[in-house]
């Protein structure tokens, strides 16, 4: 089994971690969802079997388009995230007007 399917399965605890707020928690997932999707590239050109009698063989195409469509996907999480994170650390500061007399 290739590793780069593992991203797939990190995407429901993407989301219950943007559910509890758990902003460096999901960083963290969308950091490691990356580096497996990322594994993708070590297959290109390789020969895997195609069937359970080892009879038939299927040559590992380059990647296209929805390829990277999938990666970009975890990458516009940790984006976001890094800035909701960001958002989340900063209070808003109320703005004080002193007039002076």
């Amino acid at each position: 089994m290739q590793p780069a399917w593992l991203a797939n399965f990190l995407i429901l605890p993407l989301l219950a971690c943007v559910w509890f707020r758990k902003w460096k928690a999901c960083g963290i997932l969308a950091a490691i969802a990356i580096a497996l999707s990322l594994t993708s590239f070590t297959c290109i050109g390789l020969y895997l079997l195609r069937d359970e009698g080892s009879v038939q063989h299927l040559r590992v195409a380059p990647l296209r388009i929805g390829f990277y469509f999938w990666v970009s996907s975890f990458a516009v999480w940790l984006a976001a995230l890094a800035n909701a994170g960001n958002c989340a650390r900063k209070p808003i500061q109320p703005s004080v007007n002193k007039s002076v007399d």
